[in-house]
């Protein structure tokens, strides 16, 4: 059987047996015949395959060397499911083939690199929905008002910058505004962001630097939040995560850069490499249950990420760039 990628088939004939499948059309016994597909001849004497824009979702199938705004949802899905693209720059270059060929692998696809319905239909079955508001988590632990607003403010900081890059000129005056708002300089896009973007967010809730240690290290929040925690007082809470689920409000710390940093360690220091996001919801998937995080400077913008969750709520612990700590929100 021949499968056709490209441009749509010209003159097909309306008699035979049609099968639609995805983004293809199988064609099957039509006898002899012609069509054209960009300027070329095709013979329909045998069964062969056409593949162009998807009939059932409308995503046209992708691979590398595609771009546009489809390719940077694209990116998107890959980002939200775990799966890193690079940035959401709408170009389906080796980073983004990479990462299909991975997702791919590990949703047992054929595994090709090329972005057709089954694909779209898994990432999308994956990919949690981003809630308007968010829900009552499967806990039954009911959010806080400002455990909403905190979400909510992350949430919509994700809705509006997660397609833009840092260097884009709207997310950069945003990131400045980060950097200002909470009475910083602005050292320029080249700086981390990422625990000015968690600081905003929780002062832009209306919490107060009293109740948070806003800054440009997670490490410095995290280490006055496992102090609360020591002394069972104040907001912010720093519990392990191997005794502690997350909920919505919650901001979950990891290692970056291969670091291995433990709870005690983080205890005890305050300046160390790390990342932190907010938790926006939680939920159950075909996959089990999980938390979805938004994270600032996560591929040079905002993103948002699964962290998946055992039975019993809490974290699933990986082992590159382990979790290390959750701010618990009581405010």
């Amino acid at each position: 059987m021949l499968r056709v990628h490209g441009p749509a088939i010209e003159g097909l004939p309306r008699s035979g047996r049609w099968i639609r499948r995805g983004s293809g059309v199988i064609v099957l016994d039509l006898g002899a015949g012609s069509a054209r597909m960009g300027g070329e001849e095709l013979l329909l004497g045998d069964a062969f395959e056409l593949w162009g824009e998807d009939l059932e979702t409308g995503r046209p199938t992708l691979r590398r060397g595609s771009r546009g705004e489809v390719v940077r949802v694209l990116q998107s899905l890959l980002h939200r499911t775990g799966f890193d693209p690079g940035p959401v720059d709408g170009i389906f270059g080796s980073r983004t083939q990479s990462a299909v060929l991975a997702f791919q692998r590990a949703r047992r696809l054929l595994v090709d690199g090329i972005v057709g319905p089954q694909t779209w239909g898994a990432l999308e079955a994956v990919a949690p929905r981003e809630p308007a508001t968010p829900a009552v988590p499967v806990d039954g632990r009911r959010p806080t008002p400002f455990a909403k607003r905190l979400a909510g403010t992350a949430q919509q900081q994700h809705s509006t910058y997660h397609l833009q890059d840092e260097r884009d000129s709207a997310l950069s005056r945003q990131i400045q505004k980060y950097w200002e708002d909470l009475g910083f300089s602005f050292p320029g896009t080249g700086t981390p962001w990422s625990a000015v973007f968690v600081s905003w967010c929780v002062k832009t809730a209306g919490a107060t630097s009293g109740e948070f240690t806003f800054s440009a290290q997670h490490s410095q929040f995290v280490h006055s939040a496992i102090q609360n925690a020591a002394r069972e007082a104040g907001v912010f809470r720093g519990r392990k995560v191997t005794a502690y689920p997350p909920s919505i409000g919650d901001i979950i710390q990891n290692n970056r850069e291969g670091n291995k940093y433990s709870y005690e360690y983080a205890a005890s220091h305050k300046g160390y490499s790390s990342h932190s996001a907010i938790v926006v919801e939680k939920g159950v998937d075909n996959q089990g249950t999980y938390v979805l995080t938004v994270g600032g400077n996560e591929s040079d913008s905002i993103r948002s990420k699964v962290v998946r969750l055992y039975s019993n709520g809490l974290i699933v612990q990986r082992a590159t760039d382990p979790y290390i700590c959750v701010i618990q929100c009581l405010k």
